[in-house]
C-alpha cells in the first residue's frame, strides 16, 4: 500500500550508501506460473518504481511461490525461495 511504499522509499533514501535487500511475501514480477501470477503483489508496479529510484537495492526476495526463481531486472536480483 501507499504507506508502506512511502516508508520503503524514505528508508532506502536515508540509507542510500548501504546495499539493500527488500524482502516480501508476494512476488512482484511474473514467475511464469499462470495460477501463481494471478496472485502477485497488487501494487508491484509502484514497488518497482520505488526500487528503481534507489541504486542501493541489490535484490528483492520472496517466498510465497514455494519454488525457486532467479532473474535480473534492471540490475536488481529477483529471487524466490521454496
Amino acid at each position: 500500500g501507499a504507506e508502506s511504499l512511502a516508508f520503503l522509499d524514505d528508508t532506502l533514501g536515508r540509507f542510500g550508501d548501504t546495499h539493500a535487500l527488500v524482502v516480501l511475501h508476494h512476488h512482484p514480477v511474473p514467475t511464469g506460473s499462470p495460477w501463481l501470477d494471478d496472485i502477485m503483489l497488487r501494487d508491484a508496479d509502484r514497488l518497482l518504481e520505488v526500487v528503481r529510484r534507489h541504486g542501493n537495492v541489490r535484490g528483492l526476495l520472496w517466498g510465497h511461490v514455494h519454488q525457486a526463481f532467479d532473474a535480473l531486472e534492471g540490475g536488481v536480483a529477483m529471487m524466490a525461495t521454496p
